[in-house]
């Protein structure tokens, strides 16, 4: 998210987090502990979405600041790209069913830079990345990659 900040998911139920991790100094900062841990978004039922199966919530996040927006993609049932707000209080569909794109299972999701209307998300079945336009919600032609 910037600096120290990351956001970060929660499988059961389909949660967003955000925290930092400081560095450690001399002055006694554990390495690796977590400070400020806020969560944002959890449980897609109560957003008016099917909730996710056990283990299949949301398989990564990836934060957009020109928009104050997360994205998240969920693993399955169904293999999902949703917006949340920054606040977590909307949460929309960028894509209610990326199976109907051939994208059965999802492993993980990233943002380019500053790219500012694209995602890519790694699929674990077929294995592949795909690069999402996050305006259509569309896989880009010809941008799938086996891995």
């Amino acid at each position: 998210m910037g600096g120290r900040k990351f956001a970060i998911t929660d499988e059961n139920p389909a949660s967003i987090w955000t925290m930092t991790l400081p560095v450690a100094t001399d002055s006694g900062a554990a390495v690796g502990a977590v400070t400020g841990a806020t969560k944002v978004f959890s449980d897609l039922s109560t957003a008016g979405f099917t909730k996710a199966k056990e283990n299949l919530g949301f398989e990564g996040v990836t934060w957009h600041s020109a928009t104050n927006t997360f994205y998240a993609v969920q693993e399955m049932s169904p293999t999902a790209l949703f917006k949340v707000s920054g606040d977590g209080a909307t949460v929309t569909t960028v894509t209610a069913d990326l199976k109907t794109q051939g994208m059965l299972i999802s492993g993980a999701l990233t943002r380019s830079g500053d790219a500012t209307d694209e995602l890519f998300v790694i699929i674990k079945e077929p294995k592949g990345i795909h690069r999402i336009n996050i305006s259509t919600g569309l896989s880009t032609a010809g941008m799938k990659r086996a891995v």
